[in-house]
């Protein structure tokens, strides 16, 4: 039977890889940091209710280990002859993910040399495999180097199934199941009966970065308009007709430019900007979309560097920019990059704090308008009336 080493066991862990793997008459291990998401994966079984194009099926998981970062020794011998390690982590988190498992995969250079692993980040940052892999290598020695060169393969991955529950450490969980997750080749891993997993031969680095200039910029311009108007899930603002119009508007300004940019048809790129709808709405946390707002405010990432784009070729940037302005206002408890963002604007000026954020100078265009429109919010809160950035 082959075997998936699932490192972190938050929504995507729980309600993607280890769904479908499980499905796929895989062997599936959970490892963790977080004590409360072992403690609760323990208890034996997680409910995933999938909302597809056609219908809606809930599913019981039971069929799984759980390790936690103290379990080391059953940890060590699950991945030593595991087909696959995915890393279902955010970015900041997969350098630590990797220093921790570094000395199972030395140890499996010596006692099982000879079967292929496949190492999956899934994530929607790019560049990370060359990062990733630099910092394996770095810690082998000569004989461990040639062992990973010839039976370990990081294959860059697009996931396109967002899953929403209330925490991480939730047992019912509902995912969107509309596309699947992409890999790209060579990888050793077969996943023939695998639900839901396709590899490709495409250019996975631009298929990631079109999903995250047009997928993922359309939902956090839905996260944070719905954040400032009092929304909890993604489908509710999306039901808003101020908030429609500008999670639209961001594609409307940005796939043209995307299209010049990278060379692709704009009916093609039109495809790929907007996922398949299913039957039924499933409530993907506004929160879950909208976390990490320094990442995703970014010089970079999706709205900021679409508006770049934008304001480069003189396009027309209204919707993208007053996006970035509603991330700015953007200051939902236990999202550690929120509240530093807020003291950021609090200590030094909206002006700052937005040159900070998005990694450009105070004189930018881009920082000059975002500022006035995140003042005009911050006057409307002010006033008492609706708080909402539209």
């Amino acid at each position: 039977m082959n075997s998936i080493l699932v490192v972190g066991a938050g929504r995507e862990g729980k309600g993607y890889l280890g769904n479908v793997f499980e499905e796929g008459g895989w062997k599936v291990a959970f490892l963790d940091k977080d004590p409360k998401v072992v403690a609760e994966l323990r208890k034996g079984q997680f409910q995933v209710m999938e909302y597809r194009a056609k219908d809606t099926r809930r599913r019981i998981v039971r069929e799984y280990q759980v390790f936690s970062v103290d379990d080391e020794p059953e940890c060590r011998e699950f991945l030593i002859s595991a087909d696959v390690a995915a890393l279902c982590l955010y970015p900041a988190d997969m350098r630590e993910a990797v220093e921790y498992i570094l000395p199972i995969l030395k140890e499996r250079a010596q006692i099982n040399p000879a079967q292929k692993l496949s190492i999956l980040p899934c994530t929607n940052e790019g560049g990370l495999i060359p990062v990733l892999e630099k910092q394996i290598r770095d810690a082998l020695n000569v004989g461990e180097r040639r062992w990973f060169e010839q039976s370990v393969l990081l294959s860059d991955t697009v996931v396109r199934r967002p899953v929403g529950a209330p925490s991480n450490y939730s047992l019912c969980l509902e995912a969107g199941v509309v596309c699947p997750m992409l890999v790209g080749t060579p990888v050793y891993a077969d996943f023939t009966g695998v639900p839901w997993i396709k590899t490709t031969t495409e250019d996975i680095e631009l298929l990631k970065e079109l999903k995250v200039h047009t997928i993922n910029t359309a939902h956090a311009a839905t996260a944070y308009a719905g954040y400032l108007k009092g929304y909890q899930t993604i489908d509710e603002a999306a039901a808003d007709p101020e908030i429609r119009a500008i999670r639209d508007g961001v594609l409307e300004e940005a796939v043209p430019v995307l299209s010049e940019v990278y060379g692709v048809p704009l009916k093609e790129l039109w495809e790929l900007a907007v996922f398949p709808e299913s039957k039924e709405a499933f409530s993907d946390p506004i929160t879950r979309v909208a976390f990490d707002p320094i990442r995703k405010l970014s010089r970079h990432d999706r709205l900021t560097a679409n508006a770049c784009l934008c304001l480069e070729r003189g396009a027309k940037v209204d919707d993208l920019l007053q996006s970035i302005a509603n991330g700015m206002a953007y200051d939902a408890s236990g999202d550690p990059a929120a509240a530093k963002i807020q003291g950021w604007i609090k200590e030094e000026g909206i002006a700052k704090a937005v040159s900070r954020v998005t990694g450009l100078p105070e004189d930018h265009e881009l920082v000059l308008r975002v500022s006035v429109l995140w003042n005009e919010i911050a006057h409307r809160t002010r006033k008492g009336r609706s708080s909402h950035g539209l």
